[in-house]
């Protein structure tokens, strides 16, 4: 199965525009467990980090190191959330179903 980005692409594209217009160039880590290069190639920032390892808890801790987080609700994500020493998480309002 071919991994795929549960916050709608043009979704998180509109969020990291605007976090650019805000803070300047950003630092964007991608985590996609077994990540879909047709997806990746859809996002508006081209200059990211690809996390993949396949170790679920290793990705987790380098998930919560980010200083943003833009998640979807997953339970994943939240012990993400949970597990960060500070910083900003953005779940955006979407409906997964479409």
């Amino acid at each position: 199965m071919v991994g795929s980005m549960q916050i709608p692409i043009p979704m998180a594209n509109g969020i990291l525009r605007g976090l650019r217009e805000c803070l300047g160039p950003l630092s964007v880590t991608v985590f996609m467990e077994k990540h879909s290069d047709a997806a990746l190639k859809k996002l508006v920032v081209k200059d990211f980090t690809l996390v993949d390892t396949g170790d679920d808890m290793a990705d987790l801790v380098t998930l919560a190191e980010q200083e943003i987080l833009l998640v979807s609700g997953s339970a994943y994500t939240s012990m993400a959330h949970q597990a960060a020493r500070g910083g900003l998480t953005i779940v955006p309002d979407y409906d997964s179903t479409e």
